[in-house]
């Protein structure tokens, strides 16, 4: 079996009897807390009989699932009902956590039209405030929301740069050097590979 990437994440499930391939840690996470992130652009071929040579070879470069994030809880084996699939379930469930994000109109703003105010972070105004350089991290899915948001931060002309950058690849030289800031994005599985990122902070 040859498993490749090209963009979107893929990573290597790893344990002595068996090797897993998903784009999401939590589909192999019931059975090995153990994995290799490809990189984008990377080849590489699995044998199966050959399962535990490998899994020895790749121990210098896995990374361990448990020890880039705090315990999510465990982690559901199935979607809920009547759905077939995860990413169906996050769809459908996408009007209700806008509500809930916006405390079901509570924090819409009478004083500015059409904005939503989010509580939390009015102690760290001024620190916002002396953000000129802000960073976008995500993975999977949550990347590409915050491609998609790159253009409104670019648009509204308040930081004097913002990037974006995939959290499996990146690392502390992707990051500003001065006046920074970041927003981590992140939903379901792709939460530890994220997490790792504050660390750089």
């Amino acid at each position: 079996m040859v498993a490749s990437r090209n963009g979107s994440t893929m990573l290597i499930g790893l344990n002595p009897e068996a090797i897993f391939v998903g784009s999401d840690k939590t589909v192999f996470s019931k059975y090995t807390s153990n994995y290799i992130p490809l990189k984008d652009g990377e080849i590489i071929e699995l044998d199966l009989k050959k399962r535990a040579e490998f899994y020895k070879a790749s121990m210098n470069r896995k990374n361990t699932l448990k020890s880039i994030g705090p315990d999510m809880g465990e982690i559901p084996a199935h979607p809920k009902h009547p759905y077939k699939f995860f990413y169906e379930q996050e769809m459908f469930e996408q009007p209700e956590a806008l509500l809930k994000t916006m405390g079901y109109g509570s924090r819409l703003s009478h004083e500015m039209e059409d904005c939503c105010t989010l509580g939390g972070l009015e102690s760290k105004k001024k620190d916002i405030i002396a953000i000129e350089n802000l960073v976008l991290c995500g993975e999977g899915s949550s990347f590409w929301a915050a491609t998609f948001a790159l253009k409104f931060f670019r648009i509204l002309e308040i930081f004097n740069t913002v990037s974006v950058v995939q959290a499996s690849d990146a690392n502390e030289t992707d990051l500003p050097k001065e006046y920074a800031g970041a927003v981590f994005v992140s939903q379901s599985g792709e939460t530890g590979i994220v997490f790792k990122l504050v660390t750089f902070f």
